[in-house]
């Protein structure tokens, strides 16, 4: 797929160059946070990352939905994936949970996550680990240290909350987001762990997803909205000003097990960058 020199210039992660600072008064000066809110969307194969880079998304994440909220997909398609698209596509990885059911608790580091970290290809920019039957933070930090540090240096670790914690046994939304800000990660992103068609405002409200995402802001975390988002809602999201909306079952048929529509991803591409929409996306090849 050719690059395009439509829409703003991208740095190395593939966010825009024009950044805007969040200052808090009193407080050290904070991570630059990006203005326009970028596109995630989840795919499951080669095929689909084609077609969800023929539909623009700005992030072409990749997970198995049949594996859960965060299902890790097989090495095989992460390197068919990495293969697939063009080189200047940032690519996402879900790596599955910090910790499965028939995992003992003090076992921080899970030979599953060692083999999957040591199968990634290099090619992977953003990598996220869920924080599910985890429910004691300094076990989370630990956790984290050993992922981090078994990543390519040019991969970025993404720190998950599940607004139904209580569903994914882990710690809240608020206390991860500090666990983050304290272990300095630039990424946080808020999901739901049981995909019942509710969404992360609707588990959690208006009211707490706002604190929430002031938090981020003044932490100086980049923070992405995910969590069976819905492009016929209204946009309240928009003034909570996450840096992307994560997107898998509203841009398929059939749910996020069916088959992806690029059609659908170009509505969400509208709806978040008009302006930055280039010309109709032509057939696949």
């Amino acid at each position: 797929m050719p690059e395009s020199n439509i829409g703003p210039t991208r740095r190395s992660d593939g966010f825009p160059e024009k950044m805007a600072p969040f200052e808090v008064s009193g407080e050290r000066p904070r991570r630059r946070v990006p203005t326009a809110c970028q596109l995630l969307v989840s795919v499951r194969s080669a095929s689909e990352a084609r077609q969800a880079a023929l539909g623009q998304a700005d992030i072409i994440d990749v997970k198995e939905p049949r594996q859960g909220a965060l299902g890790a997909a097989t090495p095989t398609v992460w390197r068919e994936i990495a293969e697939a698209v063009d080189a200047a596509q940032p690519l996402s990885v879900a790596l599955g949970e910090a910790r499965q059911q028939d995992e003992p608790a003090d076992v921080l580091f899970p030979p599953r996550l060692a083999r999957a970290l040591a199968a990634l290809p290099p090619r992977f920019q953003y990598a996220k680990l869920g924080p599910a039957g985890v429910a004691e933070a300094t076990s989370l930090q630990r956790r984290w240290r050993q992922v981090r540090a078994a990543l390519s240096p040019t991969c970025q670790f993404v720190a998950v909350a599940y607004a139904d914690a209580a569903a994914a046994g882990s710690l809240p939304p608020e206390a991860i987001l500090r666990q983050a800000a304290a272990a300095g990660i630039e990424w946080w992103l808020l999901d739901t762990f049981e995909k019942r068609g509710r969404t992360v405002i609707d588990v959690l409200g208006p009211t707490r997803l706002a604190a929430l995402a002031q938090q981020a802001h003044q932490h100086g975390l980049r923070w992405v909205l995910a969590g069976s988002m819905r492009r016929s809602d209204p946009p309240i999201w928009d003034r909570w000003n996450p840096a992307v909306i994560g997107v898998r079952g509203d841009v398929c048929r059939g749910g996020r097990t069916g088959t992806l529509d690029v059609e659908a991803i170009v509505q969400w591409r509208q709806r978040l960058a008009p302006d930055r929409l280039e010309s109709p996306p032509r057939e696949l090849d």
